[in-house]
């Protein structure tokens, strides 16, 4: 999973300047996997507490609102 999003990370970079468009959606979208995964693993290795649904529900929908 973290190869993915930096794949999708530097693959925006990569097309920055080709395609703005497409840089802006594939950086965002490899940041969304990296955030995600720092809310599962980080909890369990003891950093922080595991979100309630509510606030998961609420970070779901603002990562909705911003893709």
């Amino acid at each position: 999973m973290i190869a993915g999003a930096l794949g999708q990370i530097l693959t925006g970079l990569t097309a920055l300047r080709v395609n703005p468009l497409r840089a802006v959606a594939f950086t965002a979208f490899g940041l969304f996997w990296l955030s995600l995964l720092a809310i599962e693993v980080l909890p369990s290795a003891g950093y922080g507490q595991s979100p309630g649904p509510l606030s998961q529900a609420g970070y779901f929908a603002m990562w909705g609102c911003s893709a």
